[in-house]
């Protein structure tokens, strides 16, 4: 038996050249994937980092700019909003033993807020404001908030262990 001969068309390349070419495609389409793929991994990995890391205590903090009266405005807005990452961020002394978050829930459990009141010391690198610490079971309390300038030149303040004026 005999088969027919297949004719060959005048401009087409030979079966081996067209087959070399689809192997190349393949491997492109493969390495695409294998790209996307670790993209995918990376960013996956960064998203579950900064997730795990914003909901732990030892966030590192980072100053805030501005002066001594931005900075007491700022301690009394973290302690409004209960967000231990601005209370971190203002404290000069942040601790890994009296975490922020443990302040903030102490705020939200007594109903705490903190009013800043008139400048009461300024000196070169130290100012010193009247507060009043108001709580939901008890009488207001007078205090004095200290804000410090750092070595750096940013301010802070000098926070005890509960989150409030030491």
């Amino acid at each position: 038996m005999t088969f027919p001969q297949q004719q060959q068309q005048p401009f087409a390349e030979p079966p081996w050249v067209v087959e070399k070419r689809a192997k190349k495609k393949k491997r492109l389409f493969i390495g695409f994937g294998v790209l996307a793929g670790v993209m995918v991994l990376t960013i996956a990995t960064v998203v579950v980092v900064g997730v795990v890391v914003a909901n732990s205590d030892k966030v590192a903090y980072q100053r805030l700019p501005g002066g001594p009266d931005e900075i007491a405005r700022a301690y009394a807005d973290a302690v409004e909003t209960r967000d231990p990452v601005k209370l971190t961020n203002v404290d000069c002394a942040p601790s890994a033993e009296y975490p922020a978050s443990k302040s903030v829930a102490g705020f939200a459990e007594h109903g705490t807020t903190v009013m800043i009141g008139a400048r009461r010391q300024n000196e070169a690198t130290r100012v010193s404001f009247d507060v009043e610490i108001r709580r939901t079971d008890a009488a207001p309390d007078p205090s004095i908030l200290w804000v410090t300038q750092e070595e750096g030149g940013s301010w802070c303040v000098g926070l005890g262990g509960t989150g409030l004026p030491a």
